[in-house]
């Protein structure tokens, strides 16, 4: 009997340090009942890091078809978890020149900041919306010490760290990225999305979903249940 308060306090230990630091990572916070075209900077703790405008869906939404769950707008796609999610259009192709791609991002913060030379979990979901007509071979995560806002619709010309190794090209389902991440210390923020980072961007032709009325030269993701959590067994201050 003297030993329970022992395993008790490593079975607390953990699990506190394998917490999810993601402040609200399925998009079930908002600030105001979702309206309209509502952008993801009506979710809580969520933001835009350019002039684009990433998407917020909520199946409490009814009057607008292009936020509601479900839609058929962009596609049919059930939330992953809870009654929400986001969608960006990672790249916009309609152009046909790089130099003239759009794409759309997702910024979110953690509830403490990374600690350096850690190694830490990411896992999220996406779902390619069945309105696109390209999906992309990679999405990436881009992590820094401070929140980004840059004026541009076009991709951000940074390197992210992180770099999905899964197919992301079913429409029917929700696909669950996993990768690691190394941190350099301090960073406190991420951004998902397909990046400028100096490599041709590498995407494949997808036949759009025959209820779609108005199929688009673009990767649209869904995104929902963003998880980063802290090494197993080290305690974050």
């Amino acid at each position: 009997m003297k030993k329970t308060p022992l395993i008790i306090f490593l079975f607390i230990y953990f699990a506190s340090s394998a917490q999810n630091l993601v402040l609200n990572p399925d998009f079930e916070l908002y600030r105001c009942a979702p309206w309209l075209n509502s952008s993801i900077e009506d979710c809580n703790s969520w933001t835009n890091p350019t002039l684009a405008s990433p998407d917020y869906f909520n199946n409490n939404c009814i009057e607008e078809k292009t936020v509601a769950i479900p839609q058929k707008y962009w596609g049919f796609q059930m939330p992953k978890s809870g009654n929400s999610y986001a969608g960006i259009i990672a790249y916009d192709n309609r152009k046909h020149n790089p130099q003239e791609a759009g794409a759309e991002y997702l910024q979110g913060s953690l509830s403490e900041t990374m600690q350096a030379n850690k190694t830490y979990n990411v896992e999220f979901s996406v779902s390619l919306a069945e309105c696109s007509k390209i999906s992309l071979q990679h999405l990436g995560i881009f992590f820094s010490e401070k929140e980004i806002k840059e004026k541009t619709v076009g991709l951000l010309k940074f390197i992210p760290q992180v770099i999905s190794h899964t197919d992301i090209s079913d429409t029917s389902k929700w696909v669950t990225i996993k990768e690691t991440y190394l941190a350099k210390g301090n960073e406190k923020y991420f951004i998902i999305g397909c990046f400028d980072d100096g490599q041709k961007i590498k995407f494949d032709k997808v036949k759009p979903s025959k209820s779609i009325p108005d199929p688009r030269d673009y990767a649209y993701y869904f995104i929902d249940d963003m998880i980063i959590t802290s090494p197993t067994g080290v305690r974050q201050q």
